[in-house]
């Protein structure tokens, strides 16, 4: 259990930068206190997921901010 909180609290901070991790570490988080092999499967499972797509991500530099936003509402 330690080792998975370890591990889920690193991916919990990395979603200050990746959103697109949220649901899945938010989910994985939910079972700080009682972990089983399926829930380390799936903090492994989105550990590989960022080491595919570690290219991506907000990448904030000095200077003048502009952001810009699409929303598709239906």
């Amino acid at each position: 259990p330690h080792e998975y909180r370890s591990m889920v609290g690193s991916l919990h901070y990395l979603t200050f930068t990746r959103p697109d991790l949220s649901f899945a570490v938010h989910q994985v988080c939910q079972f700080m206190n009682t972990p089983t092999d399926a829930h380390l499967v799936a903090a492994k499972h989105i550990l590989r997921y960022i080491n595919g797509t570690s290219n991506f991500g907000i990448f904030l530099q000095p200077g003048p901010l502009s952001i810009s936003a699409f929303s598709d509402l239906d």
